[in-house]
């Protein structure tokens, strides 16, 4: 998880060509350090809080990342520690 990352999700290229997602082209972004830069985009579909949600999974070169695309509207709790684990649960409205 990233909450700096406003995007859905980010995947390595070897996932992207394993799930066989459709290529966007490139896009441009602002990094956390102000510098702008262009990455491969791809457009996929998942299953999230029960529900298909369309989402664009940039790709990266490192470990998938959540981004606060997907993670807005749900609560996360997760364990400060090494190997700590995490929760996502929906918030439902009253």
């Amino acid at each position: 998880m990233d909450t700096g990352f406003t995007g859905d999700l980010s995947l390595p290229l070897n996932a992207i060509r394993r799930l066989g997602l459709s290529s966007l082209g490139r896009r441009f972004f602002t990094l956390a350090n102000g510098e702008r830069t262009s990455m491969n985009a791809y457009s996929g579909t998942l299953l999230w809080h029960e529900r298909a949600q369309e989402v664009v999974v940039i790709q990266s070169g490192s470990a998938p990342l959540l981004g606060m695309g997907l993670l807005w509207g749900s609560r996360v709790t997760f364990d400060a520690m090494d190997g700590g684990g995490a929760l996502i649960e929906e918030i439902t409205s009253a």
